[in-house]
């Protein structure tokens, strides 16, 4: 890919720890970028999103729908990354309201890519969360 797949690299890395992503690990994720339609797929699920990420201070409004047909009452586990600067914690603000039965937990020293940078702990949030919520 062009320059060695720079743009990508600097795009997710902006302003981001990277540091997990460097000598074998980077050789086999630039192997699995190279493979036909790899590229196109990551960059369409991001298109295809209805998503919006309101600015800072500025909420974008929800549509006028009756709040009880948006909620799914099920258990939801959100694992934040506390330096997490492309996700913003901000864009969580008002989810409860769609999903009353939230657990938020937050990592400590990692950003948008936690479940590389901590692992463990992800793992042990995700059992630890599941075995309470059975």
């Amino acid at each position: 890919m062009a320059n060695d797949f720079e743009k990508l690299l600097a795009l997710f890395g902006a302003p981001m720890d990277m540091s997990w992503l460097s000598g074998e690990r980077l050789k086999v994720y630039k192997v699995e970028w190279s493979r036909p339609g790899r590229l196109r797929g990551m960059v369409n699920w991001y298109r295809a999103s209805p998503l919006q990420l309101a600015q800072p201070g500025s909420p974008i409004p929800m549509p006028d729908l009756p709040l009880n047909r948006l909620q799914v009452p099920q258990p939801h586990l959100l694992i934040w990354g506390a330096d997490d600067s492309a996700l913003l914690p901000e864009a969580t603000e008002g989810l409860e309201d769609f999903a009353p039965n939230l657990t938020r937990i937050t990592l400590k020293g990692c950003d948008h890519w936690l479940h590389h940078q901590r692992p463990d702990e992800m793992s042990h949030a995700i059992l630890t969360w599941s075995e309470q919520s059975v």
